[in-house]
């Protein structure tokens, strides 16, 4: 389950929702222009992965959020690289290879990070894994409105 909490002044319209993504239309103080954010929660199986992602894709091809400047944050349960994983495979998933061609599809990508690389890890004191499962992707049109926009790690 997705919960959103706005500040009153921000006026939130919900697009669509689902198990995965809520996509909200976000009219902030003292402007007439919408921006689209999408928080994102993916179950950690394959069905799931394979059901947001299409989600993902036609949100992109979606004439409302079409030609908006668009957000999709959360916890995508998946890498982009193998470098986002502290093991250090090269090696190149069938779980990465979809998440990127879904998210290139969208026109979407990652927004610039500060502070740690990675954003879980299993707590395991013998062989710790910390990967990089958290993330903002934006589009174009995010990046021009808000160019000195960045996410933070912990």
């Amino acid at each position: 389950m997705i919960w959103v909490v706005w500040n009153p002044s921000i006026n939130l319209t919900i697009h669509s929702k689902s198990i995965h993504m809520m996509t909200c239309l976000v009219q902030l103080p003292n402007s007439t222009d919408e921006e689209v954010v999408s928080y994102i929660y993916r179950l950690n199986c394959k069905y799931g992965r394979q059901h947001l992602w299409e989600e993902i894709k036609c949100m992109a091809r979606d004439p409302i959020i079409h030609g908006k400047p668009w957000a999709a944050l959360g916890d995508f349960n998946q890498v982009m690289n193998p470098t986002e994983i502290s093991s250090g495979s090269s090696r190149i998933s069938s779980g990465i290879a979809d998440f990127r061609e879904y998210v290139e599809y969208s026109g979407l990508f990652d927004l610039s990070i500060r502070g740690s690389e990675f954003t879980w890890w299993n707590k395991q004191v013998v062989s710790p894994i910390a990967k990089n499962l958290d993330r903002i992707l934006i589009n174009d049109l995010w990046q021009l409105k808000f160019p000195t926009s960045f996410a933070k790690s912990k």
